[in-house]
């Protein structure tokens, strides 16, 4: 009997193994840095996630959760909060910008009104005045309203020394010159008679009639009170030595002008001394 030689089954059987008799052998690759470090996934998906938190997340969290922020997540919201801080602070002045511009407009058209009402009853009294002394009649002196008597030139003058000491400290709102103490003001106000205008001012009936006068702040105040208005840090207060007091006595209307600002102790030239 004839045995098969070895040699052929097992040239046969290496042949059917390299022509694909049998499943392909898997082919390896080298392995990437990433592929040794599992953990290189994971650090690699938080630095590209590191946008930060927003300023409302980060300011509602607790201390703790903070403490546990990754670096480059902490710093970016770091840069997210202060960039936050910025806008608000840039509002925050825009909103004073604004707030003041207000606050000067209300003053202003509210010494409008005051010095229109004022106006309005000083020229009807003014009209009702002649129409009492130019009647001969006691029936028509009774109808045109009681005389000007001492008393009631006295009640009117405070009146308008009050309204008028109001009218001003309206005025005196925060402006950058109240620093320096160099911030203008300046009122007109009619008044019925010129008697009325002395008795404000308290000069004699005597009193030679002039168009312009210096009046000391001493004088001013001891008239109208020491002025003076708030605002949000402090007050502010008259200043300068002198008020101008100007008289138009065919209009019957005195105009008074000055400057106020901050304590004299508190400009920047005198700090410090």
């Amino acid at each position: 009997m004839n045995v098969p030689s070895s040699s052929g089954s097992g040239s046969g059987s290496g042949s059917g193994s390299g022509n694909g008799g049998g499943p392909p052998s898997a082919v390896k690759r080298p392995l990437k840095e990433e592929d040794a470090d599992p953990a290189a996934d994971t650090k690699r998906a938080r630095t590209s996630a590191a946008h930060g938190r927003d300023p409302t997340t980060v300011l509602a969290m607790e201390d703790a959760a903070i403490d546990l922020l990754p670096r480059l997540d902490a710093v970016q919201s770091l840069v997210n909060l202060k960039h936050a801080y910025t806008q608000l602070n840039d509002r925050y002045d825009q909103l004073q910008q604004e707030h003041a511009a207000a606050s000067a407009k209300w003053a202003k058209d509210y010494a409008q009104v005051q010095q229109e009402l004022i106006t309005a009853t000083a020229r009807a009294a003014a009209l009702r005045a002649p129409l009492a002394g130019a009647s001969t009649s006691a029936s028509a002196s009774s109808s045109a309203g009681p005389a000007w008597t001492p008393t009631k030139i006295a009640d009117t003058a405070a009146r308008i020394r009050d309204n008028t000491s109001a009218a001003i400290e309206k005025q005196m709102k925060w402006q950058p010159t109240c620093r320096e103490g160099r911030t203008k003001w300046k009122i007109s106000v009619l008044v019925p008679m010129p008697q009325v205008f002395k008795a404000i001012f308290n000069f004699p009936d005597t009193q030679k009639e002039f168009k312009q006068k210096k009046l000391t702040k001493q004088e001013f105040e001891a008239i109208f009170g020491s002025l003076q208005s708030k605002m949000r840090y402090g007050m502010l207060y008259l200043s300068g030595p002198t008020v101008t007091l100007k008289w138009d006595a065919e209009e019957h209307e005195f105009t008074l002008s000055g400057t106020y600002g901050l304590q004299e102790s508190m400009w920047p030239a005198n700090r410090g001394r």
